[in-house]
């Protein structure tokens, strides 16, 4: 059932040094999709001097780990893994020729000094040992970090087993580590309820998810929560961890209307792992020095280092308008043209990225007996609808709306998306997803033949690993890369 313990990723040095001499036009901080985007905003729109900067051994940010889909609904008209998403705009920074330092740290962004320079002090072999670099403009796209039970002050011991989503997220999906197989989930934002839903997948029990109030995408509810039976409580919070070296359990209670406990009302629930999914802080420690000038020009934030958001698309669009902002303030320091975006970064830039429909807390409570709430995945609305086999459908803004919901109360269907071990990869695992949506009721089945398959390294993007996966009729696709483990860097 459990994956079994990885040896430990294999993550070299990066290789190759970066020519830091001289003045950049831009230099960016975080090579996620906020700075991605932004850095292929400012190389694309004229001819200035770019560098990305990047604290870990690979680009993407949190995408890699992300292996379910649903990203770039918006900015490429179809749902993409987080790992696809993340290649499209590596890619493409690449085909820019902008160079990249990875395993590079930020220790602090100065200035502006009197001829409108920033200075950035980095650290890294990429660049030499410790660097100061100069700079017209700088990108803060470092991201943000996940609450953990620590800020939370949640009471009890400190044993093993207390995580946060991200973290066992990236345990599971990268490096091929199981961290408990009874699991409690505190958070029912969106992190959490997809969590939980991977968790089960994986083999493990998740005996409950807890949330103050409904957060999460109904979308999400349906397909993570209600799919697999898993039990939410809304209003009800953790009151304490149990366990001496290992995590035995936790108590929860319901929350009073002022935020306390009713402890007359508590329960202990047994299990080995908890995940914790209480929110995100923007991630600006870079920006703390006090030689740098407030609301110092030149500088730029974008993304969730900005303010957490909620889609990728909106990530992406605020980076390329950041880009082109840092890019125009460089122009005017140098003298060189104004930016200006080719066609498809223009669009993306022009498109309506709206919040998601459809929350929890939006929608109306338990359903009439015989009705279904059905979220379309046609298109970005998602519109939130409610269906019967011998009735109409309500909640669709158009004719195709009322066509999924109808298939879907035929033969639900889901896209399958996980992982499958390597062999001789740099990597233990390798991400997938199903070639077309396979019926609900086959998700378990598909699950456990990705947990007996092994293929050898190297994996493209796109390669076909099985060609009928579980006997659905559907090809099991690699959504990421995997080089073999002597190769360089990720």
């Amino acid at each position: 059932m459990g994956k079994p313990v990885a040896e430990g990723l294999d993550l070299p040095a990066a290789k190759g040094r970066v020519d830091v001499d001289g003045v950049f036009d831009v230099v960016v901080i975080g090579g996620g999709s906020a700075g991605l985007a932004a850095a292929a905003a400012v190389a694309e729109s004229g001819p200035y001097r770019t560098l990305v900067l990047e604290r870990e051994e690979y680009l993407g940010g949190v995408l890699p780990q992300c292996v379910h889909d649903g990203f770039g609904l918006y900015l490429y008209g179809e749902p993409l893994t987080g790992p696809e998403f993340a290649h499209r705009w590596i890619e493409r920074v690449r085909g820019d020729d902008v160079p990249t330092a990875l395993a590079a740290t930020v220790l602090s962004v100065e200035g502006p000094s009197a001829d409108g320079l920033l200075r950035i002090d980095a650290l890294g072999a990429s660049l030499g040992g410790r660097a100061t670099l100069v700079a017209r403009s700088a990108v803060c796209a470092t991201g943000c970090r996940e609450r953990t039970r620590g800020a939370l002050q949640i009471p009890g011991g400190r044993p093993a087993g207390v995580l946060t989503a991200g973290s066992a997220q990236y345990m599971v999906n990268v490096a091929n580590q199981f961290p408990g197989d009874k699991a409690v989930v505190l958070g029912s934002g969106d992190i959490g309820l997809i969590m939980a839903r991977r968790m089960t997948l994986e083999g493990a029990e998740v005996r409950l998810v807890l949330g103050q109030e409904a957060t999460g995408l109904v979308r999400n509810h349906i397909r993570c929560i209600q799919d697999f039976d898993i039990p939410l409580r809304y209003g009800w919070g953790l009151a304490s961890v149990h366990g001496y070296g290992q995590l035995q359990g936790v108590t929860v209670a319901p929350l009073r209307a002022d935020g306390s406990f009713d402890l007359a009302r508590k329960e202990y629930v047994r299990c080995n792992v908890l995940l914790v999914a209480c929110g995100l802080v923007p991630e600006r420690e870079v920006l703390d020095s006090p030689a740098l000038a407030p609301d110092a020009s030149g500088l730029f934030l974008c993304g969730n280092a900005n303010v957490p958001h909620d889609l990728v698309d909106q990530v992406a669009q605020e980076g390329l308008r950041t880009g082109i902002a840092a890019a125009a303030h460089a122009a005017a320091l140098s003298g060189k043209p104004a930016p200006a975006l080719p066609d498809d970064l223009a669009r993306m830039v022009g498109l309506s990225v709206s919040e998601p429909k459809g929350r929890m807390g939006d929608v109306g409570g338990d359903l009439p007996a015989g009705v279904q709430r059905i979220v379309c995945t046609v298109c970005p609305t998602g519109c939130v609808m409610e269906a019967s086999e011998h009735g109409g459908v309500t909640g669709n803004t158009c004719p195709r709306g009322e066509e999924f919901a109808r298939r879907e109360l035929a033969c639900p269907t889901r896209m399958f998306t996980g992982t499958v071990a390597v062999a001789g990869g740099r990597r233990p695992l390798v991400p997938v997803r199903t070639e077309r949506p396979v019926p609900k009721d086959r998700l378990f089945d598909v699950a456990r033949a990705c947990r007996r398959l092994s293929v050898q390294a190297p994996v493209r993007m796109g390669e076909v690993l099985e060609s009928d996966v579980a006997r659905t009729g559907a090809a099991l696709v690699a959504t990421g890369d995997c080089e073999g483990s002597a190769h360089g860097a990720l």
